[in-house]
């Protein structure tokens, strides 16, 4: 592990891995950044934000929960995106089945939405 990282959040996977928590600073940069990418979508598309954790590893009272750090990314990568883009909040985690089921209840509203035809041009690229 390199020195500027040793006084981070990290944890051993293996001999070969070792995984570190992303900072503040770090989660900014990762929301613009998934911003410009949920915005160059050619078709429909929502981001599912989960309130409680965006893995195992980051739920409350996991080795890598950090609410502020995890707020910055929701906040920055939100307010970032374009119109277009869905948003849908869940206050859980990522693996409570509620999520499963509002992912599937927005891919069967994008489904029945292109069954009807095209939308009408509202003079977006």
């Amino acid at each position: 592990m390199p020195e500027r990282y040793r006084e981070r959040r990290l944890l051993a996977h293996n001999d070969n891995i070792t995984l570190m928590r992303i900072d503040a600073a770090e989660a900014a940069r990762l929301g613009h950044l998934l911003a410009r990418k949920l915005d160059a979508a050619r078709g429909p598309v929502s981001l599912f934000v989960t309130d409680g954790g965006f893995s195992s590893l980051s739920t409350p009272g996991a080795v890598f929960h950090d609410a502020v750090a995890d707020r910055v990314l929701i906040d920055t990568l939100v307010g970032a995106l374009e119109p277009h883009v869905g948003v849908v909040r869940l206050a859980t985690d990522l693996y409570d089945p509620a999520v499963g089921r509002a992912m599937a209840e927005q891919l069967h509203a994008f489904l029945d939405q292109d069954r009807a035809g095209p939308e009408p041009d509202r003079g977006r690229c």
